[in-house]
């Protein structure tokens, strides 16, 4: 199932993951190349796990981020440890819990929710992920906002791997927010090829 939804296709609604050296600065407009990297932040951080060799899950934890007030979150900086495969972030308005030891759990199934309460604002395979959101976009954060983080971490060496993910949250000002980001998650989960096989998909 793990690679099936793989092939799944994220799209934004708004066109998130902007390069900061595209023209001159991501959103935000500062002209510099880390525009969009200043100013309010708040961290979560996912492990760290000592990761045995050759062993390969999916954990999550859901953790309450300490903003006191309602923000708008313009941009995130995710920096993942080696034997990371990806680290998915979801703003989550549906669990209440915290759960912050990482724990086994299905791979996708925020970004498949549909109440329409849980959904993917980042999806990041590199070691160091920048993303900007265009000007006047953000997504805004309730108080004390639920946030799940999903884990997807491979050891493929020899030894014990400690895994590691940081998730920074930059807040933009109220007054230089006009649109909500939001995405949109296509693609089918019926695909089952046989080995050896072709078919065609619908």
């Amino acid at each position: 199932m793990r690679c099936l939804l793989l092939a799944l296709t994220l799209s934004s609604l708004v066109a998130c993951g902007k390069d900061p050296g595209d023209d001159g600065g991501g959103g935000g407009g500062g002209g510099g190349v880390d525009a969009g990297f200043t100013g309010e932040s708040f961290r979560l951080t996912w492990g760290p796990v000592n990761v045995p060799p050759s062993k390969e899950d999916t954990q999550c934890i859901w953790l309450r981020l300490n903003n006191e007030t309602e923000i708008k979150v313009h941009s995130l900086h995710n920096v993942l440890s080696g034997g990371s495969h990806h680290l998915i972030v979801y703003k989550d308005d549906m669990d209440t819990t915290e759960q912050t030891t990482p724990t086994p759990c299905e791979p996708f199934t925020g970004a498949l929710n549909s109440s329409g309460m849980v959904a993917p604002i980042a999806i990041t395979q590199k070691a160091d992920d920048k993303i900007y959101l265009p000007d006047r976009v953000a997504y805004t954060f309730a108080p004390h906002q639920m946030v799940k983080l999903e884990m997807h971490y491979l050891n493929a060496t020899d030894s014990t791997e400690s895994v590691k993910g940081d998730v920074d949250f930059f807040v933009a000002k109220a007054s230089d927010i006009d649109h909500e980001a939001a995405i949109l998650f296509t693609g089918s989960p019926d695909i089952d090829i046989k080995a050896g096989k072709t078919a065609s998909l619908h």
